[in-house]
């Protein structure tokens, strides 16, 4: 098979692997919140906030490197293989040993017990992490998204029973944990059967791949913190009840542009890895990802979110997602397309370039008090005055209409 007709069916596969794993996370999110409360998503939120900035050191940024090698042997394979699960192990200690300070940092005395529990995620993650690596290297999309799809229904329907049964935010913590141990499963099954690794490990076979990796580790380092430093501010600021409406509400309308962009760029590293060697393919083909990424889209938080919740819910839409403070985090918009491409200069190779990207885009934030629609309106405009284009109507007025773009 081509490498075209390839790329389509990884694309065709991840496409309804999105659009399917999307819906299931909406639904799951809306009868959720028919049994949860906002400080459950806030707490959750807290959690998957350092889980989210702590995995990305699991595999020190060399996931990527493994997919740009064509060249690598099975030793070095296997050496990265054993860094990874020794990595996973380092990880899983430092989140245990920092808890007292995140709990601190977030004056949130029930954190201990969930960050421990998924913690263990880093337990279970290194051990397929390189096979679903190699997967992605040889286009192997149709099974990834079948995964991605059973794995997603399982959380839907553990989260959902637990909720349903009084667990509270532990039913969050479940789903969460049965979708990391399915995923893991599929992919050792899968995985030893093709890419089954060997007891070996030596530091010379990582040579190449430790400076990749940094630059990589670097690189989302930087995005994460510049998609998720908001929600870290308001977690600390506001509290865990503050941070469910925000993250809830955000996260419905943030869902579908989420699953649009991976559809395209999950596939499109490891197809322009393969013709690394060949720049004028490789620009051609970038250049046309890029026209068709590059169109932006704007979140608008509206009463449709709301009409379908409790009434403590409408909140997360009428009165912004801070209640009476309304924080505003806002990006330069080439920089943000930018870095919803992560990994597309990897084709090359080129590793700083990604990073001296993403590293201006670290959003400026700034909580404003405000009186009312109109005081809060003046003061964005102020803010995001020159570079920045925003337009705040409605906040706290009980229109929803918080539309940011």
């Amino acid at each position: 098979m081509s490498l075209r007709a390839q790329t389509a069916s990884a694309v065709k596969w991840t496409m309804v692997a999105s659009t399917v794993v999307a819906g299931s996370e909406i639904l799951r999110n809306i009868v959720l919140a028919r049994f949860l409360f906002p400080v459950d998503f806030g707490l959750m939120a807290m959690v998957t906030i350092v889980i989210g900035l702590a995995q990305m050191y699991c595999d020190m940024g060399m996931s990527a490197a493994v997919i740009y090698r064509q060249d690598a042997t099975d030793d070095q394979l296997s050496s990265l293989y054993w860094l990874n699960i020794f990595s996973g192990w380092t990880v899983f200690a430092v989140v245990w040993l920092s808890t007292p300070l995140i709990t601190k940092f977030y004056n949130e005395p029930r954190l201990p017990l969930l960050l421990k529990a998924v913690a263990v995620v880093f337990l279970i993650t290194p051990v397929c992490s390189q096979f679903e690596n190699l997967l992605q290297k040889e286009l192997a999309f149709d099974f990834l998204a079948k995964r991605d799809i059973c794995t997603s229904a399982c959380q839907t329907v553990v989260a959902v029973t637990f909720a349903a049964l009084g667990f509270g935010v532990w039913s969050l913590v479940y789903g969460y944990l049965i979708n990391a141990a399915l995923r893991a499963g599929l992919l050792v099954h899968v995985g030893f059967t093709r890419y089954r690794p060997r007891f070996h490990f030596k530091t010379s076979d990582l040579k190449g791949y430790l400076s990749f990796g940094l630059f990589q580790l670097g690189e989302r380092t930087a995005f994460y913190l510049s998609q998720r430093s908001d929600q870290v501010m308001i977690g600390s600021l506001l509290g865990a009840q503050a941070l469910g409406y925000y993250s809830f509400a955000f996260n419905l309308a943030a869902q579908p542009l989420s699953r649009i962009n991976p559809i395209l760029t999950k596939v499109a590293f490891p197809a322009f890895s393969r013709v690394q060697d060949d720049v004028v393919r490789l620009r051609r083909g970038y250049m046309k990802l890029v026209g068709i990424l590059s169109p932006g889209a704007d979140f608008e938080f509206s009463d449709v979110a709301a009409q379908h919740q409790q009434s403590d819910w409408k909140r997360a839409v009428r009165q912004g997602p801070c209640g009476p403070r309304f924080l505003v985090a806002y990006h330069d918009p080439d920089l943000q397309r930018a870095g919803d491409l992560p990994g597309l200069p990897d084709g090359t190779g080129n590793q700083r370039r990604p990073v001296a990207i993403n590293l201006p885009g670290l959003p400026r934030c700034t909580t404003l008090p405000f009186d009312g629609p109109a005081a809060a309106g003046q003061m964005c405009h102020g803010l995001c005055a020159g570079d920045f284009e925003a337009d705040c109507r409605g906040l706290g007025d009980g229109t929803g209409g918080a539309h940011i773009r």
